[in-house]
């Protein structure tokens, strides 16, 4: 089992293009936008400056209210998009199941109060996200955007331990970037991810 560390900067997400979108600027807290799939939300649960947006454009972030929606993301938006952008699992269901890995952040009953805790955690990931050049929303090298989506999450491709799986665990960035295992041990060949292994003990 390897854990496969982060070794590349924001240089290389950006390289091939200087042009930056409006949607990279470094907006406000009151522009941030939001794609709810695959019901609408309500505005009394909406925090104080976030905005719906409609299929089509590109959000700050994602919230799924019905499990059965999780596909829908990558109907919904580009592959890139898809994989890069933070999701908020709204639909309540507990466990670590694939639905759950899918998501950034769990919350029980939609709620402003319950949105806005859970944008403290997003916040950082959203300024991450607007950092990256408007090309990477338009590849589909897993590779790219397995790196992308760890940028934007400043965080490590860890493994999770699941008795289900064939070989008792899983990385949980499968669940967004198709054959991102594969993705890393090739970006780990070329110098771009680092890789420690350990073992996992399970007892009952």
């Amino acid at each position: 089992m390897s854990v496969f560390l982060r070794n590349v900067s924001l240089d290389v997400l950006s390289e091939g293009s200087d042009q930056r979108s409006s949607w990279t600027r470094s907006e406000p807290c009151s522009q941030w936008r939001v794609l709810s799939l695959p019901f609408a939300l309500d505005k009394e649960v909406l925090p104080p400056g976030v905005v719906s947006c409609e299929i089509g454009e590109l959000p700050d972030f994602v919230v799924i209210n019905d499990a059965a929606s999780f596909s829908h993301i990558g109907l919904a938006l580009s592959p890139a998009a898809a994989a890069i952008v933070p999701v908020i699992n709204a639909t309540g269901i507990p466990g670590e199941d694939r639905v759950n890995r899918r998501g950034d952040f769990s919350i029980g009953i939609a709620s402003a109060r319950a949105f806005s805790d859970a944008l403290i955690t997003l916040s950082p990931m959203i300024s991450r996200l607007r950092q990256l050049s408007p090309v990477i929303f338009q590849e589909t090298d897993p590779r790219l955007l397995l790196l992308a989506r760890l940028f934007v999450r400043d965080r490590n491709m860890d493994p999770s331990i699941d008795p289900a799986a064939k070989d008792a665990f899983v990385y949980p960035d499968e669940a967004a970037v198709e054959g991102a295992a594969k993705a890393a041990e090739e970006l780990f060949d070329n110098g771009l991810l680092e890789r420690q292994f350990f073992d996992a003990l399970a007892g009952c």
